[in-house]
């Protein structure tokens, strides 16, 4: 790969672009290729973004701390879309994460959310990503175990249901104590039908008779 005319290229099809133009986008990367693919991307004068946490590292005499990237297999990059080639020439950069054969831009404040948090000194570490609706299952604690639906009421709680009697219960939980459940196949979802044999509508229906008692 020739990193010489690499910049060069960069640096021609980037000055046509205006500030309203330049957006930041998440990179996929090879494994252990994010620092090196930051590096040639900063090297071709492309801004980028490679969160890092410290985390331990055991060794057989010791534990130490090292940098790791916050979010593994991806950095952020902030350029034209129109002009890729030479963000996807980067060693180690693998695709531009997007819906559809595009790429998906991602909004300056949630950049600027995850910079924030870094650099407040407090500890920062991965974490599943959760939402409200998702199916959830509890792996610590006296409720390990327990699967049901993740809301969030003042705080995060799960969701069990009785379905014979259309009744559920929400108990408050501790996010750190829970792992999403993998979705359902495609082609269950693609046919309307939930794993359990019922229709998406029949299912609807029944959510909207059942209660929901606080706990």
């Amino acid at each position: 790969m020739n990193i010489n005319n690499s910049c060069c290229d960069a640096r021609y099809e980037t000055c046509a672009s205006t500030d309203s133009d330049l957006s930041w986008y998440a990179l996929r990367t090879r494994s252990n290729y994010e620092k090196i693919a930051a590096s040639l991307l900063e090297a071709k004068g492309f801004e980028h973004f490679l969160p890092l946490c410290r985390a331990p590292k055991y060794r057989s005499d010791r534990v130490v701390e090292s940098s790791t990237p916050l979010f593994p297999g991806y950095l952020f990059c902030r350029f034209d879309a129109r002009y890729r080639t030479p963000i996807l020439g980067a060693l180690g950069v693998v695709s531009i994460v997007g819906f559809g054969g595009k790429a998906a831009p991602i909004e300056d404040v949630e950049i600027e959310a995850i910079r924030k948090a870094l650099g407040s000194g407090q500890n920062a570490e991965p974490y599943p990503y959760l939402h409200e609706g998702q199916q959830v299952r509890i792996e610590k604690g006296p409720l390990q175990g327990l699967e049901g639906i993740l809301i969030k009421k003042r705080t995060w709680r799960i969701v069990i249901s009785v379905q014979l009697l259309r009744r559920s219960v929400a108990v408050e939980i501790d996010p750190s104590s829970i792992t999403p459940i993998t979705r359902p196949p495609m082609d269950a979802l693609s046919s309307g039908l939930h794993p359990s044999g019922k229709s998406a509508t029949s299912l609807w229906t029944e959510a909207e008779d059942s209660s929901l008692v606080g706990v």
